[in-house]
């Protein structure tokens, strides 16, 4: 899948929509659904490629402006301290923003809301899974980290870079982030839709299937045994059947 990935990123314009379906593919085998690689891979990208387009516009525009914006104030630093306030702010903002990306691509290809509202909610659920994207980042970096190093003393393990490396990077962000989508954007959604409305792949993903089978079994294996009728006197049981009626 890495192999695809890149070859689709090559005209470069298509890397938003490459994403898209690589994204689809990784958030279906983190959700342990069955996966066609090539065929799920293009409906990601196909579906979604407008969307994910102009979020690589605005990647390449704000992953450009913020680091020359902290390089610019860094050097403005010795001069007065003051600068040290939107040097930080900038540094915070490109942070939250590349945290926003476990977020983004999920969203993007799992419902069907506005970027501004992806771009929203993506901000909301870095903030709500802090720690968690935390933890996320820092085994980005550790596997970054030791790919490097690994290729420094070893060359040829740079081949492991478009084979291995994105794909368990990018199953992680998904295996980590997906959880909050659910709770957060999917769950709420859904919560007061009638079940017969619900697509299938939803409750699948929300285990509303399993619910309906349980609530099947309880319709026919059902304990009677706190109904039984107490006995009554002859009398008693003489007089209800006189009075018995059907409607």
């Amino acid at each position: 899948m890495n192999l695809l990935y890149f070859a689709c990123c090559i005209p470069i314009v298509t890397i938003g929509a490459a994403t898209a379906g690589f994204t689809f593919v990784l958030r279906k085998l983190a959700n342990e659904e069955p996966v066609f690689l090539a065929s799920d891979f293009f409906e990601g990208f196909k579906k979604n490629w407008k969307q994910s387009t102009v979020v690589f516009l605005l990647d390449v525009i704000l992953f450009l402006l913020l680091p020359f914006s902290i390089s610019f104030y860094q050097a403005q630093v010795s001069s007065s301290w003051m600068f040290y306030i939107p040097m930080v702010l900038c540094m915070s903002a490109l942070l939250i923003y590349f945290m926003m990306h476990y977020y983004i691509h999920l969203l993007i290809v799992t419902t069907n809301l506005k970027i501004k509202h992806i771009l929203k909610n993506s901000f909301l659920l870095t903030c709500i899974g802090l720690k968690t994207n935390l933890i996320t980042t820092f085994f980005i970096v550790a596997i970054v980290a030791l790919t490097v190093i690994g290729v420094l003393f070893f060359i040829p393990l740079i081949i492991l870079i478009p084979l291995v490396i994105l794909s368990v990077i990018g199953f992680i962000v998904c295996y980590n982030s997906y959880q909050y989508i659910i709770k957060y954007v999917v769950e709420p959604y859904y919560r007061d839709m009638p079940i017969e409305e619900i697509p299938e792949q939803i409750k699948r993903t929300l285990h509303l299937d399993e619910d309906e089978e349980e609530t099947d079994d309880e319709a026919v294996f059902r304990d009677m045994g706190r109904q039984e009728v107490p006995d009554q006197p002859a009398e008693v049981q003489t007089k209800v059947k006189k009075n018995k009626t059907i409607s």
